[in-house]
């Protein structure tokens, strides 16, 4: 299983990688991956990501029914903020790889493990999920236990990021002619109804 996580303080942090990260990812998808870390470090995410993993890993465990209703009161709105940290250290990640293709199959490699990701249809992957979510959906409530959006919506946001004046703007790359491209407070409402429960 690959792993890759963050942690530390926003003054002295450091960043864990599986050895599979190498074997088992292109360079540039390596880039995101790395990318992403950092993005933690840089939106200094470490103090409320340790928040986050000691509510739910530690508070209900050492003080029973009390831990409970603290995880439960504290824990939804700061799950909720980790879910969007992800979307942005993604797109931390998507600029220090700078090629959406790559993105993308960094993040199903996540999900699909090891295999060759090269072979899966990024477009079927995801109505397949949209499909999935019609019949099989994550009610509201499962998902605002989550600290992490679900892949597809994952791969989602970074196409609306990949299409906004806010990706343009920070990467100084030309602009498409003919096409419009998002603004960011468009980009940030639509991304807002993917990652809330």
């Amino acid at each position: 299983l690959f792993q890759a996580f963050t942690a530390g303080t926003d003054e002295y942090s450091f960043i864990s990688i599986s050895a599979g990260l190498t074997k088992f990812f292109s360079p540039q998808e390596a880039k995101f991956v790395i990318g992403h870390e950092c993005g933690h470090i840089a939106a200094k995410h470490l103090v409320y990501h340790t928040l986050v993993w000691v509510l739910a890993n530690t508070t209900s465990r050492y003080l029973g029914p009390l831990g409970r209703l603290i995880s439960s009161t504290a824990g939804f709105p700061l799950r909720a903020w980790a879910r969007r940290s992800e979307i942005t250290c993604d797109r931390a990640g998507h600029l220090c790889c700078g090629d959406l293709k790559t993105s993308e199959r960094a993040l199903l490699r996540l999900v699909a493990g090891f295999a060759d990701v090269d072979q899966i249809d990024v477009d079927d992957y995801l109505e397949k999920y949209r499909e999935m979510q019609e019949y099989h959906s994550v009610s509201s409530w499962q998902q605002a236990f989550f600290t992490h959006p679900a892949i597809p919506k994952r791969i989602e946001a970074l196409r609306l990021f990949d299409r906004s004046e806010l990706y343009y703007d920070l990467t100084g790359k030309p602009r498409p002619e003919g096409e419009t491209l998002l603004p960011q407070q468009e980009l940030n409402r639509l991304v807002e109804q993917m990652v809330k429960p």
